[in-house]
């Protein structure tokens, strides 16, 4: 079985930068074959700036986000491919993707969305929580931190 892993923008804030290499590790080490989209766009991102201290930059992860889908775009599905979506609280451009090409099973992981009270987005809080939900049909199962995050869900 092949794991595509779609990580976000690796910023140092909380634990966004070990979601590229702690998480492939871990499925690695339990003998699954994985496909990390957009690694090397994300390593060239990070060497052209020189700070990582913040919450996803706005223009650089929509940057990663397009060579994520222009990769994943161009990559042959196989019959026992799995996608694992880093963050599905902050759907972004890329669950539209999964609605041209997908793969049988879909598994995401979502530490809250944005009905929680500390959102980044907050000024849209009422169009990004409704996308988030519907495109979180489309997985086949969810994975949450803690029951904390389960009950941010909202579902």
């Amino acid at each position: 079985m092949r794991i595509i892993f779609i990580p976000q923008f690796p910023s140092e804030m909380r634990y966004q930068e070990w979601w590229g290499y702690q998480l492939r590790y871990e499925f690695e080490k339990r003998g699954f074959e994985v496909k990390v989209i957009g690694e090397d766009a994300a390593d060239a991102i990070i060497h052209r700036r020189s700070t990582l201290d913040m919450f996803s930059p706005i223009n650089q992860a929509i940057e990663l986000e397009a060579e994520q889908i222009k990769e994943y775009m161009n990559l042959d599905l196989r019959d026992d491919d799995v996608l694992f979506w880093a963050d599905i609280s902050f759907p972004g451009l890329f669950g539209h993707v999964l609605f041209h090409k997908r793969p049988k099973k879909i598994f995401g992981f979502c530490h809250a969305t944005s009905l929680n009270h500390y959102d980044y987005y907050e000024p849209v809080r009422p169009y990004k929580y409704p996308i988030e939900k519907s495109l979180c049909e489309m997985f086949d199962k969810i994975f949450v931190g803690s029951k904390y995050h389960k009950a941010k869900l909202g579902w």
